[in-house]
């Protein structure tokens, strides 16, 4: 396999060319890790640890339901188990619903 192209063309750099190139990188890396993602989801944190059980419960009882959705509408195994079983994502309203489901062994 070898090492990737990137690689030997910046060993072939003069040095001043490799610390720029690196300190470009730093700067990508930096703004992927604190730019607005960071910021949005770092506001929503701070919101959210004031909510109210129940405002934190029907959040993660969404939040649920969205991932159901999403794997019942792209995974072949979990269409599968849900129509096996004769569910709908919208069957499990919340974390009191999951024993309806199976356990996975993985």
């Amino acid at each position: 396999m070898g090492e990737p192209r990137w690689f030997r063309a910046y060993g072939r750099l003069p040095v001043w060319m490799q610390n720029a190139a690196c300190s470009a990188a730093g700067l990508r890396m930096r703004r992927e890790r604190h730019g607005g993602a960071f910021h949005r989801a770092l506001e929503f944190l701070e919101e959210s640890q004031r909510w109210s059980l129940g405002d934190q419960q029907a959040y993660q009882d969404e939040r649920l339901g969205e991932i159901l959705r999403h794997a019942y509408e792209t995974v072949p195994y979990y269409r599968e188990v849900f129509d096996g079983l004769k569910l709908r994502p919208v069957d499990i309203r919340g974390a009191r619903d999951l024993p309806k489901l199976p356990l996975l062994d993985k």
